[in-house]
């Protein structure tokens, strides 16, 4: 082959390649960071159902946002997330609506984060976080957020009384929501047999554990003190609430 037409061929090949890697990430500019609002901003995601140009989560936000909605998804299914906190962060994955931004919500975010909250309210790193306050001011979703991004296991109080549930299956978890917590009598003392079996297990392996109640401080120590006293004044963390429901006359969709 003439030496002058290999030179072509190689020089027309080099732009090819060129041209096919500019092709691959013109549209898929990467976004720092992994939360669910990073992802998925790009002009081609809210152009294109689908990008011919995607390669893979590291280059195209669409393929993360894709990737992220999946494992959200499977998360809240496995952790047997209620449905209608299921659809609230699925659809904020989705970036149809966005999440409420409550004081519950800031709170669990930051702790996910490994990040300080609220003046010395939360360090970012404890074992057992007590969601308290009135009803409908997002204590539950917040917990279901914390499953959505860590995975882990939603359960009501009740739940967690009945004989037969296993603990060894809750033990591991990277993050157990206990809701409606003083709602499980006629129990009670089962309850607290098995709460305290459960969260010495998790204490001791730092796992989060979120026990959420509609109640004050007070109460709650007044109910359980015997089992959390230790375990709150070590690596725990109470986070009141106040305000209306956030549920009349508010639809997220």
């Amino acid at each position: 082959m003439d030496a002058d037409l290999r030179a072509r061929l190689m020089r027309l090949l080099e732009q090819a390649q060129a041209e096919e890697r500019e092709r691959g990430l013109l549209p898929c500019a990467p976004h720092p960071g992994d939360d669910e609002a990073a992802a998925g901003s790009c002009e081609a995601v809210a152009a294109h159902e689908s990008c011919p140009y995607v390669r893979d989560t590291a280059l195209c936000s669409r393929a993360r946002l894709m990737a992220t909605r999946d494992a959200v998804r499977a998360r809240l299914a496995e952790g047997s997330v209620p449905e209608r906190e299921k659809d609230l962060i699925l659809a904020a994955v989705d970036r149809k609506a966005p999440l409420r931004s409550t004081d519950a919500l800031q709170a669990i975010r930051a702790r996910v984060a490994g990040k300080p909250w609220g003046l010395g309210t939360l360090r970012g790193n404890e074992a057992l976080i007590a969601l308290l306050g009135p009803r409908g001011v997002g204590k539950t979703l917040a917990g279901c957020y914390a499953i959505g991004r860590l995975g882990g296991r939603y359960m009501l109080s009740y739940q967690l009384a009945r004989p037969g549930i296993v603990i060894e299956e809750l033990v591991s978890l990277p993050v157990v929501v206990i809701d409606q917590i003083g709602r499980e009598a006629p129990n009670s003392e089962w309850f607290a047999a098995q709460l305290e079996e459960l969260l010495d297990r998790r204490y001791a392996n730092r796992r989060l554990t979120i026990a959420i109640g509609n109640m004050s401080r007070e109460q709650f120590c007044g109910a359980y003190d015997r089992i959390i006293e230790d375990r709150m004044r070590g690596d725990g963390a109470f986070v009141e609430l106040k305000g209306s429901s956030l549920r009349v006359g508010w639809d997220p969709h």
